[in-house]
């Protein structure tokens, strides 16, 4: 009926059997995914002076069971499209990973690693969450800057 935890239990003459379910929120299809930082001194956070940049991207999304897995971009400065995976609790908090060597606007190869992304449901389509990435220069393997943010995000259909 709606995301949560609940046990099913069946019984037939002298046997019963229960089973545990989680039902997840459903976030399959393509949504808007904006995302300012929280703290404009934390390093790298994205941000004019004291106010944080929006940041848009397009975010396709497949969803089976707990598990999601999708792309995001089409970003101006970032050609090509982010894959990432992870899950989806029935609270509706997920935790996201992904990476992908992209060209720059001005032809630089760039590896953009989302090492961890942990979100907290607050409100219908609203999420709060710490984003650990990396990024580095020439997709040599050698991180350029190792990133830890904190991101209020909202997702729209």
């Amino acid at each position: 009926m709606a995301p949560g935890q609940t046990v099913i239990t069946a019984a037939v003459k002298n046997t019963t059997g229960t089973q545990a379910v989680e039902v997840v929120p459903t976030l399959s299809g393509v949504v808007t995914m904006m995302w300012t930082a929280t703290d404009c001194s934390q390093h790298n956070a994205g941000c004019a002076g004291r106010t944080p940049w929006v940041y848009a991207a397009s975010v396709t999304v497949t969803q089976v069971g707990s598990r999601i897995d999708g792309t995001w971009g089409r970003l101006s400065w970032m050609t090509g499209s982010v894959p990432f995976s992870g899950r989806i609790r029935a609270d509706g908090s997920m935790d996201l990973s992904g990476a992908r060597c992209s060209l720059d606007d001005i032809g630089r190869g760039t590896l953009f690693t989302l090492t961890d992304w942990r979100m907290q449901r607050e409100a219908d389509g609203v999420y709060r969450g710490r984003a650990r990435h990396i990024q580095e220069n020439d997709c040599n393997g050698r991180a350029s800057s190792r990133l830890v943010t904190d991101y209020v995000v909202q997702l729209r259909p």
